[in-house]
């Protein structure tokens, strides 16, 4: 019984390591901006065929940010994400994410959730 649970595990393990690995290789990425002011938007910026030209926009957009005199802060969490914010002022501000997904996510939820 032990020895069946652990080829399922090793099983299902395998296959979500081949899964993620496989979207990487096999599908189209899609750069998405998610604007928080002063009405939320997100909208598909543009689509790439590999996750390393995605990546890439995203860091043209980080260099562009960070040369921008403005009051900014840009934080990088990993290299698929962009988080960029204005300081706060008179209780406004400016949030904008930007993110590079597989085209088969859709971060704004399935689309009967849409408006």
């Amino acid at each position: 019984m032990i020895r069946l649970a652990r080829r399922t595990f090793l099983l299902v393990t395998f296959y979500v390591l081949t899964s993620a690995v496989m979207a990487d290789a096999a599908c189209a990425w899609v750069l998405w901006k998610d604007v928080r002011f002063p009405q939320t938007s997100m909208e598909a910026v543009d689509a790439f065929d590999s996750r390393a030209r995605c990546v890439a926009e995203i860091n043209k957009a980080e260099a562009r940010e960070k040369k921008d005199p403005a009051p900014y802060t840009v934080n990088r969490f990993n290299d698929t994400d962009l988080f960029v914010g204005s300081r706060p002022t008179d209780e406004k501000q400016v949030l904008i994410h930007m993110r590079c997904l597989p085209d088969t996510m859709d971060p704004r939820g399935p689309k009967g959730a849409r408006p």
